[in-house]
């Protein structure tokens, strides 16, 4: 599990890339005490030795939230 947070998020260049297999996905938003956290649990494949539980799970907090939808609407050209 990890929770991002702003002072050890960076962009960096990367050489390969790809598109990874399609995951099954969940998330959760909760409070704990004044900080509200929005997490994201990815669940392994139907193959995995355990299918059903979580393989990776992401928390983010409001400013890295703030972070994450600039640049996504940057990448994306959203509004």
């Amino acid at each position: 599990m990890a929770l991002l947070v702003s002072k050890m998020f960076k962009h960096v260049n990367k050489e390969k890339n790809s598109i990874h297999a399609p995951a099954s996905a969940g998330y959760t938003v909760f409070t704990l005490g004044n900080q509200k956290i929005f997490q994201i649990d990815t669940y392994g494949r139907s193959t995995r030795q355990d299918p059903g539980k979580i393989s990776q799970s992401v928390q983010i907090d409001e400013s890295m939230a703030k972070i994450l939808i600039e640049k996504l609407q940057k990448t994306f050209d959203l509004k």
